[in-house]
């Protein structure tokens, strides 16, 4: 099944409304990390968040997501993460979740 831009873009179109009415802003503070490479960043902000709110995440919860696997990745010399890290960010996920 291939995702559509568009269906990525109502996503995002969505959530600027939601901004809109609830007027508040959202303060997602930063994890610790010893950053030694910022490749793919942003890209596992973005994953983390869209993970979040695919799983009916508050904006909150989607921001600590994006956050929590950016901080991960930027401790990683190149952009795949080991097995053990996905574990760990799989249990702090579902905490941030629940």
């Amino acid at each position: 099944m291939r995702c559509k831009s568009n269906s990525i873009f109502l996503n995002i179109q969505y959530l600027c409304e939601k901004f809109r009415k609830n007027k508040k802003v959202i303060h997602i503070p930063a994890y610790k990390a010893n950053a030694i490479d910022v490749t793919a960043a942003g890209d596992y902000y973005a994953a983390g968040f869209f993970y979040g709110l695919s799983k009916n995440g508050s904006l909150e919860q989607c921001g600590k997501i994006g956050a929590l696997l950016a901080s991960n990745i930027v401790e990683t010399v190149g952009t795949k993460l080991t097995e053990d890290c996905w574990k760990i960010i799989k249990n702090k996920t579902n905490e941030i979740l629940n």
